[in-house]
C-alpha cells in the first residue's frame, strides 16, 4: 500500500492553510509544488500515449512540464496509480497550470477514478474554461466566463453530496448538479491532449487536494 505523504513530511505550505483557520485542519491533504529535477515517482504515476512525457520544467517556477507526441490523439497523463484517497462527495483540489498556445491542445485537471470525473478543462477548441463531470453514465458541464486562453490561471473543483463547484482565480464560475461522480474515492489526475498532428504543452506549478 502507498500511502501519501503529509504536508509536514514533505515541507510544503498549502492553500488550504493560507485561507483556513488552523483550528480546522482539513481531513487528509497533499500538496504538490512541483519543485526539484524530476518528478517524484513515489508518488506519481504517469500514463503516455504515444512519445509524450512528463518532466520537470527547468525554469525558475517551471513546475511539471506535459508534453504530449506530435501524432493526433496522443496524450500524458498523472494521477497517482489507483490510489483514491478523496472522497467524491466531500473533497476539494486546487492547481495552477497554463497550456501553451497550440491549436487543437487541451488540459483536463481535477480528480478522477476511470469514468467517473470531475475536472476543469482548457481547450483550444472551446471558447471557454469548462467545469466537466461524469458518473461513468451521465455527463454534466458548465462554460465559465472567462475565455480559454494560454495564461495561468488558478482552477478550484470543490465536490459536494449534491453538486460541484468551479472556481477560476479565487471567482465561482460554474456549478454542477447532474453527473456527479458516485465512486467512494477519487485521485488527483492531470492531462494534457491533443487532437491534431503537433506537440501539446501544458505547465503545471501547483496541485492541492484535501477531504473536507
Amino acid at each position: 500500500m502507498t500511502i501519501i505523504r503529509t504536508n509536514e513530511q514533505l515541507g510544503r505550505t498549502s492553500l488550504y492553510e493560507l485561507t483556513n483557520s488552523w483550528e480546522k485542519p482539513a481531513r487528509l491533504r497533499f500538496v504538490e509544488n512541483f519543485s526539484g529535477d524530476a518528478l517524484d515517482t513515489n508518488i506519481w504515476a504517469t500514463t503516455a500515449v504515444g512519445s509524450s512525457t512528463a518532466t520537470m520544467n527547468d525554469l525558475i517556477d517551471g513546475g511539471v512540464k506535459l508534453l504530449t507526441g506530435t501524432t493526433a490523439n496522443n496524450s500524458i497523463e498523472l494521477d497517482f496509480g489507483g490510489i483514491y484517497q478523496f472522497n467524491a462527495k466531500q473533497s476539494t483540489c486546487i492547481f495552477t497550470a497554463k497550456r501553451l498556445a497550440s491549436a487543437g491542445s487541451r488540459y483536463d485537471i481535477g480528480f478522477q477514478n476511470g469514468t467517473d470525473l470531475a475536472y476543469i478543462r482548457n481547450n483550444a477548441n472551446d471558447d471557454y474554461y469548462r467545469l466537466l463531470s461524469s458518473d461513468g453514465s451521465t455527463n454534466g458541464s458548465a462554460d465559465f466566463s472567462v475565455a480559454e486562453d494560454n495564461d495561468f490561471h488558478t482552477g478550484k473543483i470543490e465536490c459536494k453530496s449534491s453538486s460541484i463547484d468551479g472556481y477560476l482565480d479565487g471567482v465561482l464560475h460554474g456549478t454542477i448538479t447532474t453527473g456527479l461522480p458516485n465512486t467512494t474515492g477519487l485521485e488527483p489526475w492531470l492531462k494534457c491532449t491533443h487532437n491534431a498532428s503537433a506537440a501539446a504543452t501544458t505547465n503545471v506549478t501547483y496541485y492541492e487536494a484535501w477531504n473536507h
